[in-house]
């Protein structure tokens, strides 16, 4: 976009790195943010415990991995979780509570967000929002590797980002949002594995 004359300080605010209504706030409004967000992640659990028990009888009995990704396997940071030193259990959750909601949160609610609000502008402003939130939503889920079932909750989830995005501008919101469900998860794999 630089090269079409487009100032980075402009396609800082477009994308949403910058601090809104101040850097505390923004992450005040994270914490916040995952409050609202649990009554999605609910709703998506119990999307999710459905497709489970519609997997389980229409594909296979008592034995089948529910959470099978499509490659084949489970979430691969597992293996690494199960056979890394405190030196990888620190790293993966680093990655997982700061670098994964930096970079995901850029793409997603940032750059794919925005796109698709500015191209669907000529809409219902209403009708613009959802669709928006969905499709990003749905996009998000579909790229992590827990497999098709987990697509409810992931969007959960990142409906709740995405809708905080929307009202905020800046993504230090949903980036506080998604790190600290990124933070609990990962905790709680390395407390259930070790």
């Amino acid at each position: 976009a630089k090269i079409r004359g487009i100032s980075f300080q402009q396609i800082r605010m477009d994308i949403g790195w910058h601090t809104g209504s101040g850097l505390f706030k923004e992450i005040a409004c994270g914490f916040l943010g995952y409050a609202m967000m649990l009554p999605l992640l609910g709703v998506g659990i119990i999307f999710m415990i459905i497709l489970v028990f519609l997997q389980q009888l229409l594909i296979g009995g008592v034995d089948s991995d529910p959470f099978m990704g499509t490659g084949g396997g489970t979430h691969p940071i597992i293996v690494e979780i199960a056979n890394g030193g405190w030196q990888v259990r620190v790293l993966i959750i680093s990655l997982a509570a700061i670098a994964a909601p930096i970079v995901e949160e850029t793409i997603f609610r940032g750059v794919l967000y925005r796109q698709l609000r500015t191209s669907s502008k000529a809409l219902n402003h209403t009708v613009s929002i959802l669709g928006s939130i969905l499709i990003i939503s749905f996009l998000f889920a579909a790229i992590h590797p827990q497999g098709w079932v987990a697509i409810p909750a992931l969007m959960g989830i990142a409906i709740g980002m995405t809708l905080l995005r929307e009202y905020r501008g800046s993504l230090i919101a949903s980036m506080t949002i998604h790190g600290i469900s990124n933070a609990i998860v990962t905790t709680m794999l390395i407390i259930f594995i070790s």
